[in-house]
């Protein structure tokens, strides 16, 4: 049962009940704590924080931890250091099928651990590998085979196979564990990945590699001498890079309607908003820039560029309010469903903004799209200008797609009461208003 008091900072996240974790007597039996935090840092629920009592600052665990969307808080006593961690505010729990999310595969690093004294080689590689990031490939050096590492790698979305040397060593290769369950290696035959693999084909025309009659190659038989132009273990990299992107569109094919309320909200910020804060600038500079050069032809052009501007800064004061106010009220009444009511005040005023700015915002695009005549280029236009159209007519297409699932799936979910509050695909009869943009 937790018994220590929660932090201000870590109250403020939502957090409101702790599981103490005392790893210093494990440490002191010269046992290895990593297992039984992660074990519980995984079976956390929304308001859960793992307090963590330690004799020294476990700096390498904020990124183990953060990489599996936790957020931390640190406090000094004079006989310990307390962590606490908890999810981020619209992270998931760590899943193994979270864990097969396809990252750029890097190139191998290669690790020689044979010279230190347990527990060292396990801390080296598991320190490395957070330092690389979770696209990362290490060939590590071994005198045995470090079983006791597989466990420690499956939290972290990596996996590993071993290969014993003659002399009696081990190189264990590890990788992440999406890319180890497809079994590609340098000796792996060119044909039999085209036939399981059929989106890595266009790879393999990239280089004029023959994965028909000559595809009993391995890969990197079909590499030697140059002869594809490309390296074995770039080609690998490549024929990953596909798989990756076949598994992302599959994965981001699911219906959103089946997601989580954390997860629905995850992929608005991520793929909405996201590509809302990257865009702005770009569309902004290109319609300035065609509204300077090409006034005169056409004079409209600088009351689109002003346009433009103006409907940016209203999305970004709309995106940071969701962020910011909305998406963490909607998650706080959505963990607290047991006291009815709670929070609901403050989550109809927010919606009602919300619809509000997606009304206006969906003004603002009409009217963008009036003033570029339907995003169809005049035939003077020049590049740039073909350009901006192109941007905007794929900015309506995203707004579309980002209010949809704001107004139809997730704010149905908010509108009946506690009893569906945070059901994926739960939904009232109220009909939401609004269809205008994010």
């Amino acid at each position: 049962m937790p018994t220590s008091t929660i932090p201000g900072p870590v109250a403020a996240a939502g957090v409101t009940a702790l599981r103490d974790l005392d790893v210093r007597p494990i440490l002191a039996r010269g046992g290895e704590p990593f297992p039984i935090i992660v074990k519980t840092a995984s079976a956390l629920g929304p308001e859960e924080a793992l307090h963590l009592i330690v004799g020294f600052e476990p700096v390498p665990l904020y990124s183990v931890l953060g990489a599996a969307g936790f957020a931390s808080h640190t406090e000094q006593t004079p006989d310990a250091y307390h962590v606490y961690f908890f999810r981020k505010a619209w992270a998931e729990p760590r899943t193994a099928e979270a864990a097969d999310e396809p990252a750029p595969l890097l190139p191998p690093v290669d690790l020689d651990v044979r010279g230190l004294e347990p527990p060292q080689p396990l801390a080296t590689i598991i320190a490395k590998l957070v330092e690389l990031g979770p696209g990362a490939q290490l060939r590590v050096r071994h005198r045995r085979e470090p079983l006791l590492l597989y466990d420690r790698l499956a939290p972290l979305g990596f996996a590993a196979r071993a290969e014993r040397q003659p002399e009696g060593d081990f190189v264990i290769h590890i990788a992440p564990a999406w890319f180890v369950d497809t079994g590609i290696t340098e000796q792996s035959a060119i044909g039999e990945i085209a036939a399981r693999y059929p989106e890595t084909i266009e790879v393999f025309e990239s280089h004029k590699i023959d994965y028909c009659c000559g595809g009993g190659a391995t890969i990197a038989g079909a590499c030697a001498g140059g002869k594809a132009g490309v390296g074995a273990a770039e080609l690998v990299r490549e024929l990953a890079s596909a798989i990756a992107r076949k598994k992302k569109a599959s994965r981001e094919s699911a219906s959103e309607s089946e997601l989580s309320t954390p997860a629905l909200i995850a992929r608005i910020v991520d793929r909405h908003h996201g590509y809302l804060r990257k865009a702005a600038p770009e569309i902004v500079r290109l319609a300035q820039k065609v509204a300077e050069v090409h006034r005169e032809r056409d004079p409209r052009l600088p009351a689109l560029a002003r346009r433009v501007e103006a409907l940016f800064e209203k999305i970004e004061r709309h995106l940071d309010r969701e962020e910011q106010v909305l998406f963490p009220a909607l998650l706080a009444r959505g963990a607290r469903a047991a006291a009815a009511g709670e929070g609901s005040e403050q989550v109809e005023r927010e919606l009602a903004a919300m619809l509000d700015d997606h009304e206006d915002v969906g003004a603002g695009l009409a009217e963008i799209r009036t003033l570029a005549g339907d995003y169809r280029a005049p035939e003077w236009a020049c590049p740039t200008y073909r350009a901006l159209l192109d941007r905007l007519a794929e900015l309506e297409g995203d707004v579309h797609r980002h209010v949809h699932l704001e107004n139809n799936v997730l704010m149905p979910r908010f509108v009946r009461g506690p009893d569906t509050k945070t059901e994926p695909g739960a939904g009232g009869a109220d009909a939401p208003r609004g269809g205008g943009a994010p």
